[in-house]
């Protein structure tokens, strides 16, 4: 299996197993973040996109280095 689908089987578990906190109820994400140091190819991004359901798009946001620095430049 490639990179980019495990990061899409990753999403999907993410998104379908729940968590639980210490004396709560068990609960489920709401978003994900995709992170890396380098760069996604457009190719990698329209994958991802297109194998994850549609539902889910606006709670899987993909960070690559630029995003990520312009992040820490705005907060520090």
């Amino acid at each position: 299996m490639g990179q980019v689908d495990e990061l899409i089987g990753q999403v999907d578990d993410a998104f379908k197993m729940p968590f639980v906190r210490a004396n709560e109820s068990p609960a489920y994400i709401s978003t994900f973040i995709i992170a890396i140091s380098g760069y996604f190819t457009e190719n990698a991004k329209e994958k991802i996109r297109l194998k994850i359901p549609k539902g889910l798009w606006g709670a899987v946001h993909i960070l690559d280095r630029d995003e990520l620095c312009a992040l820490l430049a705005k907060y520090n």
